[in-house]
């Protein structure tokens, strides 16, 4: 998801143009594999694209996304419905 959204989105929200895209990724179940986080959110001005392309790279996101304060933390739930991902488009041109 964080390859799709936020570093797919990150020259235009340089430039002020196109669109802005946020993405959250969280798991139900409040973990997250072997981390203590249930998941993220992030847009590209939250993350630099370089520190977030290496991080993808080394399979390593989440010391990323808790430096930028993006990391969601609920604690296990209880419960396991499933995996949410969730997309927002904000389309910021004015034509």
């Amino acid at each position: 998801a964080l390859a799709e959204g936020p570093l797919a989105d990150g020259e235009r929200a340089d430039n002020g143009s196109g669109s802005r895209v946020v993405v959250a990724s969280v798991d139900t179940d409040g973990l997250d594999g072997p981390t203590d986080a249930a998941g993220g959110v992030a847009d590209a001005a939250t993350l630099d694209p370089d520190a977030a392309r290496d991080a993808l790279a080394r399979h390593d996101v989440s010391p990323l996304l808790d430096d930028a304060d993006a990391l969601l933390r609920t604690g296990p739930t209880g419960t396991n419905v499933n995996d949410l991902r969730a997309v927002v488009v904000e389309n910021r041109d004015d034509g």
